[in-house]
């Protein structure tokens, strides 16, 4: 099999995460572009969501596992900014403050080219450290198409989804070529 084309998408948000003594759980993120959003899952009635004391726009509602409310709106925060979420829902108030943290580089490849990896190798990826960084949001989508052994066309998908505390991450070649 040639060298596969790889693309890796890495977003770094602010996430707090709570989960409330009444089984509300509530995500929120603050991306590179100035978006918030806020994510909140079991809350009985539609919760009213302040971020720095500015109510965030209802986005949308999930049905699905439990019920999700959605909070989406542009901010004007940026780097080393401190952040103070507040949900107020029927059963009490729940709040955190973070800073933002500041942005970070890739230093294991130039982001600005398509980065082809040989078949049954290993892919790393590094970056620099980002002050007032907990950890990093780590995603990386994988798609390709092959010819297995019968000569059939087959299509291989994989996403990992996870966080990190350190400032690099080994895909095993068991895991980007397993089909």
């Amino acid at each position: 099999m040639k060298n596969l084309l790889i693309l890796v998408l890495m977003l770094l948000f602010l996430r707090c995460r709570e989960k409330t003594s009444e089984g509300v759980y509530i995500l929120g993120k603050v991306k590179d572009d100035g978006t918030a959003e806020v994510e909140v899952w079991f809350s009985p009635v539609i919760p009213w969501v302040t971020l720095n004391q500015e109510t965030l726009d209802f986005y949308k509602h999930n049905y699905y596992g439990g019920g999700e409310f959605i909070f989406k709106d542009s901010t004007s925060l940026s780097n080393a900014d401190s952040v103070t979420l507040k949900v107020d829902f029927i059963n009490g108030v729940t709040f955190a403050t973070v800073r933002i943290p500041d942005t970070f580089k890739i230093k294991s490849h130039d982001t600005t080219n398509i980065v082809y990896i040989a078949k049954d190798s290993a892919f790393t990826v590094s970056w620099s450290t980002a002050n007032y960084s907990d950890f990093y949001h780590i995603y990386l989508y994988l798609n390709y198409y092959y010819y297995d052994t019968l000569g059939n066309y087959k299509n291989f998908c994989l996403e990992i989804d996870t966080p990190l505390v350190s400032t690099s991450i080994t895909f095993a070649a068991s895991v980007l070529f397993s089909a």
